[in-house]
């Protein structure tokens, strides 16, 4: 990991840090930031919920001759034998 040193500037009402145009970020993408105890401040991209009501019932599993399958209904007792 480079250090890469930014200069703080006023922006209006905000306060801006630039992003060097050497990291790889996409121009729309939305981080949380918050500042820690010792005044670090960090940025961590926002991403998308595991448990995003898109993926429910797009669960995948792989039969026994390898092939793929989607949309498995679980009724609630596949782990039992």
């Amino acid at each position: 990991m480079s250090k890469h040193p930014v200069k703080i500037r006023k922006t209006g009402n905000a306060m801006v840090l630039t992003v060097p145009q050497n990291f790889d970020i996409k121009k729309d993408q939305v981080y949380n930031v918050y500042q820690a105890d010792d005044g670090d401040i960090v940025f961590t991209p926002v991403r998308g919920d595991i448990y995003d009501e898109q993926l429910t019932g797009q669960v995948k599993f792989q039969s026994e001759d390898g092939a793929e399958i989607w949309d498995v209904k679980l009724v609630g007792k596949e782990d039992e034998k």
